[in-house]
């Protein structure tokens, strides 16, 4: 179980969290597509547990209900995109 302090998370840049199944869930941050403006991950995430979740909150970290499209650097666009803005 996590124990870090607000601040400690505030620091990972870690803004939401989804359950993703067998107990576990993922802490992400969000950003947008340059070129489109859809929500993707921003780069870096972390693997955690369930028995976390109660960290989370408290540590005032949103819970998304579905997983995000991962985001990527484009060398077209010179900044985040997402994948249909990648190809």
């Amino acid at each position: 179980m996590f124990k870090l302090s607000k601040q400690q998370f505030r620091k990972m840049g870690f803004t939401h969290f989804v359950k993703i199944g067998n107990k576990r869930t993922v802490l992400l941050s969000l950003t947008e597509c340059e070129n489109c403006g859809k929500t993707i991950q921003a780069p870096n995430s972390l693997s955690g547990h369930e028995d976390d979740i109660s960290e989370y909150i408290r540590c005032g970290i949103i819970e998304l209900a579905t997983l995000p499209a991962e985001g990527y650097y484009s060398d077209n666009i010179n900044g985040e995109a997402c994948e249909n803005c990648n190809a």
